[in-house]
């Protein structure tokens, strides 16, 4: 793929939640950019840091989490926008004019007692759209766009609406401005097959015609597989792999990363040749030492259990943190 301009970076991000048992490393460490009309999907299992680092982009993170160092930096017509030094006006005019969010609970970002359209007015409002003729053409417009049907959809309340219904229409409101960058986090993980396919064509719809970069976050390699340009590999709370998705899948180095792809089911892949990471994610406040994975790993070493590997390139924008990368790829 060829590249755009670059519009996002992040760089030595870190971010612990405060507990009662100590401080949670959630993100430690995180570096990466995004293009302009690339796809980058950021995959691990639950409790790896994904969500975090999602909503640390747009500095929607709950007061309990600290960022404890690192730059998100993103670059759009021309202007840099430093997310963590903006304020909270500054935060409102960015969200949804540049950056928008898709979360992962669809049915949580909706109103229950208020009927759909007046959340799409709700949301012109709080961006300074002040025809609601105007924002309701567009809603309508949008909403056609994800085929629903605008009448229907905008006099309904939320609990009226099947659950990939509610995802198309915060996928729609997620549009109302025009934004550069789309976030979404799990979009299809509470879905049936068959609405996960819907949602799937449509992003691939929305990529096309309207040439959005989309961040993804998610633990299906499946998704990845078909949407991303790019995947980034996380696992407790770090970067561990990094390429284009055709190198990660066909020559994945890390042993986490050639894990997940081991457990991941296909269409007419043998169910029987499907295998599972032994053990469990680490606890993020009492990590191992080393190579956080080495109470997993396959192959550990005695280095494996002192050193944490750094994040080093192997190839053309393949970059993998493992002391035993050769090994690995046998």
């Amino acid at each position: 793929m060829a590249r755009g301009e670059k519009v996002l970076t992040v760089e030595k991000l870190s971010i612990d939640y405060i507990s009662r048992r100590g401080p949670v490393q959630a993100v430690r460490n995180v570096s990466f950019d995004l293009y302009a009309g690339e796809n980058l999907c950021i995959i691990g299992e639950s409790g790896s840091g994904k969500t975090t680092m999602g909503m640390s982009l747009v500095k929607l993170s709950p007061p309990s989490a600290v960022i404890k160092k690192g730059t998100i930096l993103y670059t759009l017509g021309g202007k840099e926008y430093d997310v963590r030094s903006m304020s909270e006006a500054q935060l409102r005019a960015f969200r949804w004019k540049e950056v928008a969010m898709v979360f992962q609970g669809a049915l949580n970002a909706f109103n229950p007692v208020i009927r759909i359209k007046k959340q799409f007015l709700d949301t012109g409002w709080a961006h300074n759209m002040k025809d609601n003729k105007e924002i309701l053409r567009r809603s309508e417009e949008l909403l056609r766009f994800v085929q629903l049907d605008p009448k229907r959809v905008l006099n309904s309340y939320q609990h009226e609406l099947s659950g990939g219904m509610k995802q198309r229409v915060l996928i729609a409101m997620s549009l109302l401005l025009n934004p550069k960058i789309l976030i979404m986090d799990e979009c299809t993980s509470a879905l049936d097959i068959l609405t996960q396919r819907t949602i799937i064509n449509l992003l691939k719809k929305i990529k096309e015609e309207m040439g959005i970069a989309f961040i993804f976050v998610s633990h299906d390699l499946s998704l990845a597989a078909e949407l991303a340009d790019r995947i980034v590999t996380i696992y407790a709370g770090r970067v561990v792999e990094m390429g284009t998705t055709e190198d990660i899948f066909k020559n994945a180095v890390h042993p986490y990363t050639r894990g997940l792809i081991k457990a991941t089911p296909t269409v007419t892949g043998n169910e029987e040749g499907l295998t599972s990471i032994k053990g469990t994610p680490p606890d993020l406040i009492r990590l191992p030492a080393g190579c956080k994975f080495n109470p997993r790993c396959e192959f550990p070493t005695t280095q494996c259990y002192q050193e944490e590997p750094e994040l080093v390139s192997i190839g053309k924008d393949h970059y993998v943190a493992c002391l035993k990368a050769d090994q690995s790829r046998d």
